[in-house]
């Protein structure tokens, strides 16, 4: 039988295992899964080709950075509008 100890320490060491677990899943599977929502779901929307270069996201400061966003001119051969970086910081 675990002793009260060994509980809080199995429950402890449990935890920051979990954590750490979904911080680094949290950091390389939110971006792609943000970058393919952009392209794919927004350009059906808006019905504009548009282009991402990279996303990236930090799950401990929950900050969001887009780079190099395109999107295009209905005709497909002109930007629309630009932007280098986006960066957006959620605040709890």
């Amino acid at each position: 039988m675990i002793n009260i100890k060994g509980k809080k320490a199995f429950i402890l060491w449990f935890s920051c295992l979990l954590f750490i677990i979904t911080t680094i899943s949290a950091y390389f599977i939110v971006p792609s899964l943000i970058k393919n929502y952009i392209i794919d779901n927004l350009s059906k929307e808006l019905q504009r080709r548009i282009t991402v270069k990279s996303v990236t996201f930090n799950p401990i400061t929950l900050g969001l950075t887009i780079d190099g966003f395109n999107l295009y001119e209905p005709s497909g051969d002109k930007v629309f509008i630009s932007f280098d970086e986006l960066y957006a910081n959620i605040e709890i």
